[in-house]
């Protein structure tokens, strides 16, 4: 049995800095960035300790997710007030003898009447030494996107379920994670939608300054 877990943790003074209410994306690396902080005291191996929770066989190598809910913003999703973003556990690669982890990350628009609307998936890379972190996040892929919501519906769709909304992640899902290199390559396998990233050592990003302007990369 596949087990989904969400990792929600109090931020603190990152919520409090106004992070949350302009930037999803920014808040849930903001999320990411406390839990390794309190639950892992500093050291990002703990995200390892998520990924081997998860089966070892088949095609689901990250149903794990961190993530930062009702977020105050906006966005192209009309009447769409808050966001969800979900971050899912691809797995950790070591590159030029730095730890990353990677997730697959997806920012859910909600609106009043309790419609969901995926509008933006993305690729992130997480890496953590002493008091910096470093960010690598792959920019918009409007194709990608696309696939995958069109692959989405039509999967629900032959399985005879009702799912009228769209969100992260989705049950039919199924990632794989390939490195060349320093690059990486992210594939969903039932909608062919594919986002490469390419690992290298940013400037880093104090663990307590993770505002959108200090973001290492979009």
């Amino acid at each position: 049995m596949i087990r989904l877990r969400l990792i929600l943790v109090p931020v603190g003074a990152l919520a409090a800095s106004g992070c949350a209410s302009r930037n999803p994306l920014a808040a849930w690396q903001a999320r990411v960035t406390d839990y390794v902080v309190r639950q892992g005291h500093g050291d990002p191996n703990v995200l390892r300790d998520l990924v081997d929770m998860q089966p070892r066989n088949g095609l689901r190598p990250g149903r794990m997710t961190i993530g930062e809910l009702g977020i105050s913003s906006t966005g192209p999703t009309p009447r769409a007030g808050t966001r969800d973003v979900q971050g899912v556990v691809l797995g950790g690669r070591t590159v030029q003898s730095r730890r990353w982890f990677l997730f697959l990350v997806g920012v859910i628009a909600r609106t009043n009447n309790s419609r969901t609307d995926l509008e933006d998936l993305r690729v992130a890379a997480f890496s953590a030494e002493r008091d910096a972190v470093h960010w690598i996040v792959t920019p918009p892929d409007a194709e990608a996107l696309q696939a995958y919501l069109t692959a989405a519906k039509t999967n629900v769709a032959a399985a005879g379920r009702e799912q009228p909304n769209s969100t992260f992640p989705g049950p039919f899902d199924a990632y794989r994670l390939e490195a060349a290199g320093n690059v990486m390559t992210v594939t969903e396998e039932h909608s062919g939608a594919t986002w490469t990233l390419q690992l290298q050592a940013p400037e880093a990003t104090l663990a307590s300054e993770t505002s959108p302007q200090r973001e290492t990369a979009h």
